[in-house]
Formats: C-alpha cells, sequence, structure tokens
C-alpha cells in the first residue's frame, strides 16, 4: 500500500492581495516552503514566500504568451489554445520536474505561492492530475481599493499602472480562477481584511478549511504574531471608494460571500490598448534637451512594432549570433527581471536588413552628455553575425 501523498496548498489571488501574509502565516503553522524563496524588499518586509524558480517560470510563460501581468497586454485574455502552446508545454515539464521532486520529500502540507498562478491554474490542474497530487486551492481576497493603491503606489512609474488597469488586473485574476475550477473542486476563500479586525477567529476558519494542519498552540500563537496592523497601509479612503466601478465593488461582495462566479466585465474601455504607438517625430529627438520631456510623455508606452505580431500558435527559428554590451545606469528593483525582458524585445531581424547596430538606453543623460552616448553607442553597440 503506497503512502498517503501529502497535499500541495496553492495560494493564489490578486497581486497586493495579503497573499504574501497568509503564506507567512501557513508556513507558522507547519506548512513547508520548498525552494530558494525570493528576498524581501521594501514592498514586502515580511518577505514574499515565494519559489524563486516557479516565479520565474511563470513569469517567463506569461511574457511568452505576450500576456506579461503588469503591461497592458496583460489585461487580455490568453490566447486561445495556450495549453498546447510550445511555451507552455515547456514550462510546465519544468514545473513538473520540481513538483515532483518535492512530492517526494514532502512529509505534510507544503505551499506555493505565486499570483500569476491565478491566470494559469489550468496549467496546475492539469500538473496535479498528472502527478496525482491532492491540491488545496486557497484564494486571499483583499479590498480592490487597497489592492488598487498599493499596486499603482509600487508599479506606477516602472509599468505604467493607473487605477483602471489595476481593476481590471483585479477582477481577471478573481475571475479567472473561478471560471478554472472543474466541478466539485473546492476552494477557501480569505478575507484579507479579517486578520486585521478578528484574527483568532479568521484563524480557525482557515484551519477548519485546511483539516491536515494540526498545528500546536506554540504555532498558532507565532502565525498570529506576524499580523501587523502597518500592513494595511494601504487602506481605503472615500477618494478610492468612489473611483472604483460598480463592477469591481460588486464582484468583490460577491467574492467575500463565497460565490464561485463574477459577473462578466461591461466592457469599460481601457485606454492603454486603445491608443497607437506614439509618433517618433524627428524633432522630438534631434534635441537632447527635449529627451527627458519626451521620455515622461512615453515611459509607459510599449516598445514600437513595426510588424503585427504572429499568431500566438505559429514559431519561427531565426538562427542569428547577436553580441550586446548593456550598460544600466543606476539602481533599480527591477534589475533581476532585466535578462528576461531583454529577451523578449520586439527586435525584427531579416537577412536584408542593413541595421548593424543596436543600442539600449535604460536612462536618460544630460544633455551635455548626449554626444558622449551617441559616440558609445557607435562604438559600442554592435551587430555581429
Amino acid at each position: 500500500m503506497g503512502r498517503v501523498q501529502p497535499p500541495l496548498i496553492l495560494l493564489l489571488g490578486m497581486h497586493r492581495s495579503g497573499t504574501s501574509l497568509l503564506a507567512g502565516l501557513l508556513q507558522r503553522l507547519g506548512v513547508a516552503l520548498p525552494g530558494t524563496l525570493i528576498a524581501a524588499d521594501a514592498h514586502n518586509p515580511s518577505g514574499y514566500f515565494e519559489w524563486r524558480e516557479v516565479v520565474d517560470l511563470q513569469e517567463q510563460l506569461l511574457m511568452d504568451l505576450e500576456r506579461w501581468w503588469p503591461a497592458a497586454e496583460g489585461l487580455r485574455p490568453l490566447p486561445e489554445g495556450w495549453l498546447d502552446h510550445p511555451a507552455t508545454r515547456a514550462a510546465a515539464a519544468q514545473l513538473q520536474r520540481l513538483l515532483s521532486v518535492e512530492q517526494a520529500r514532502q512529509q505534510g502540507p507544503w505551499l506555493i505561492k505565486d499570483p500569476r498562478s491565478s491566470r494559469l491554474l489550468p496549467l496546475w490542474l492539469g500538473l496535479a492530475a498528472a502527478l496525482e497530487l491532492p491540491l488545496h486551492l486557497v484564494l486571499s481576497i483583499r479590498d480592490p481599493a487597497e489592492v488598487v493603491t498599493s499596486l499603482m503606489r509600487r508599479d506606477r512609474v516602472a509599468t505604467g499602472m493607473d487605477a483602471l488597469r489595476a481593476q481590471r488586473l483585479w477582477w481577471l485574476h478573481n475571475q479567472e480562477v473561478l471560471a478554472a475550477l472543474p466541478p466539485g473542486q473546492a476552494l477557501t476563500f480569505v478575507d484579507y481584511s479579517a486578520w486585521f479586525s478578528s484574527p483568532e477567529q479568521q484563524l480557525e476558519r482557515l484551519l477548519t478549511a485546511l483539516p491536515e494542519l494540526q498545528p500546536r498552540e506554540e504555532q498558532r500563537l507565532q502565525a498570529l504574531a506576524l499580523i501587523d496592523p502597518r500592513l494595511q497601509r494601504s487602506g481605503r479612503t472615500p477618494l478610492q471608494a468612489r473611483a472604483l466601478d460598480e463592477p469591481i465593488e460588486a464582484g468583490c461582495r460577491r467574492l467575500l460571500a463565497g460565490a464561485r462566479s463574477l459577473q462578466p466585465w461591461p466592457g469599460a474601455r481601457i485606454p492603454s490598448l486603445e491608443q497607437q504607438d506614439p509618433e517618433f517625430a524627428a524633432g522630438d529627438l534631434a534635441d537632447p534637451h527635449g529627451w527627458q520631456a519626451w521620455c515622461d510623455r512615453h515611459h509607459s508606452w510599449p516598445a514600437p512594432r513595426r510588424h503585427p505580431p504572429l499568431p500566438v500558435g505559429n514559431c519561427v527559428h531565426v538562427h542569428v549570433h547577436v553580441h550586446v554590451h548593456v550598460h544600466v545606469l543606476g539602481r533599480s528593483r527591477w534589475k533581476p527581471r532585466l535578462g528576461r525582458w531583454l529577451r523578449r524585445l520586439p527586435l525584427s531581424v531579416c537577412p536584408e536588413a542593413s541595421t548593424r547596430r543596436i543600442a539600449l538606453n535604460f536612462s536618460v543623460p544630460a544633455p551635455a552628455a548626449a554626444q558622449q552616448w551617441r559616440s558609445s553607442g557607435s562604438n559600442n553597440w554592435r551587430r555581429r553575425s
């Protein structure tokens, strides 16, 4: 008789929705978190509790599907047939290898937390079935007004995040979890705000939903000690509440009531998807004194595309040897993702192309240094075939 497989707790929810707090609580209650965890930073002082390899695989997959979550394209539905896309199959194979190793060594409930799993839940359901892995789904729900505030505070400058995009991301991450649930699949809803209003009762509700957890009293106290009122620094204000669209408010009420579906979004306008690429007029870039103003106007735009994107199901193999030297000035919390961004740059390489240089500037030089940058670009950014 084979051993009973310990369940995997898959923690879902929109970014900035309290998934890190919930993961930390579960860890103190005795749940194992495998892999190398992403380190804490100013935005999550207690830590992210995310397995780095899993996050990297899922973020790369969303990029490959042209649905990177903080970009404007991240609001679009996943492409039809995305589970059969080569990028998805490759990511699934790598995830299955990681999970099978942990499945063999875990002795009790274990946890994986990544908000990206909310959009990719059908992939996880398939992996669990293939591995015969018991799966507990837990969805952390936070007031969308607080999520919008937190997300804009963190990502407005880096990705052009705005209130409308943040609201729709909240709706999308929750709706797609519900839409992916097969009949009979249990889903535990956890209200983020209840950790601060009634923590003991909230803890009991969580333990009732996850009966495999049998924490000692000491572990319960350690978990409750993790709840810090300062974590609600993005609390709702009357102005934020008025800025929310009604479908978002109604959707949050339905989730907190335990509903397994949300009302369809009414097709609200998404400016970031409806605008056209900015024009690169010669006058805009000829004078270095205008570069900073131009970047300020267009900092959140995606890179311009000169050709229509290929259908996601098609694969084109181009064998080109390119040597690029990248100089990054200044410090950025996005630095760990720089390599993944570079691999997804929409550069077109054609046999008849005459372009011999590629320049990538990640900051704007002072006007006095513009000529030096131009000279440096001519000498150092060379394509060698």
